[in-house]
């Protein structure tokens, strides 16, 4: 008899969870396995076979104590299929505050717009739970940073902003956004993206509040598309606030600055 390419996957499957000797629960292979049968009914929309496959992801974790997350997150996925919504939004929330936004990453985007759309409010109002996720977003683009993995960052950076309610000039985590966005793209060498996000943080921070590190990233970025004039002046306003410490290993740039004014 003729298997089609389903039939033989799952037959190849069963054949697998069989070997796993009893009480099945306690293999950490299983967990996987259990995982890869509910994904593809799931996918499938067959939610009565997901379920079962999902209890047994359940099972196995609860005896081995692997990854909460990761089932909170399918039990998620599984709520929001059947339409049972703030179910589904109740398991992500739990994901969320462990882990960020890591789960929801190479899934349905489906998933994370509703987790998303959650957090805007009617009056605009920045939430603790809104907060506390900008700040773990924002540590997780800092690491990137430092692994120099500056893409990533930026993704990290943007999904932080996107959280920031409207109008998001009125929140100073815009500010340094902008700024951390700016940081990882002249670091890329895109001097022209770097100072356009830039400017938007010193446009936010204003006049009364001058972060020397923007002043002096965007009178870098100012001096590698060749605008001196520029260059010279924010450089100078970023030496008069902090002094020669904030050329520290950015000597070449003092050294222009102090080429064009007497210091």
């Amino acid at each position: 008899m003729y298997l089609s390419d389903q039939e033989q996957y799952f037959k190849l499957k069963n054949e697998a969870w069989e070997l796993y000797p009893e009480p099945k629960e306690n293999w950490a292979e299983a967990y996987s396995l259990a995982k890869d049968f509910f994904e593809t009914y799931l996918e499938e929309k067959d939610l009565d076979k997901a379920k079962e496959w999902l209890n047994q992801m359940i099972a196995n974790n609860n005896n081995l104590h692997l990854m909460n997350e990761d089932v909170w997150f399918n039990v998620g996925k599984y709520y929001f299929e059947k339409g049972e919504l703030e179910q589904a939004l109740s398991h992500f929330k739990e994901v969320v505050k462990d882990a960020g936004l890591r789960y929801f990453e190479g899934e349905d985007p489906k998933y994370l717009e509703l987790y998303k759309n959650s957090l805007k409010t009617q009056n605009k109002e920045m939430t603790e739970e809104m907060s506390e996720l900008i700040d773990s977003l924002s540590e997780q683009g800092n690491e990137e940073m430092e692994n120099e993995n500056y893409d990533k960052a930026i993704e990290y950076f943007n999904q932080a902003f996107e959280i920031i309610p409207e109008p998001k000039y009125d929140w100073g985590a815009s500010a340094w956004l902008y700024a951390s966005i700016g940081d990882a793209k002249f670091c890329m060498e895109e001097y022209e993206i770097a100072l356009d996000n830039l400017q938007q943080a010193y446009k936010i921070y204003g006049p009364e509040n001058l972060n020397p590190f923007v002043l002096l990233r965007i009178g870098q970025c100012y001096f590698h598309l060749q605008d001196e004039k520029n260059a010279t002046e924010f450089l100078l306003r970023a030496y008069m606030l902090e002094g020669e410490e904030i050329f520290e290993g950015a000597e070449d740039y003092f050294d222009f600055l102090k080429s064009k004014v007497k210091l």
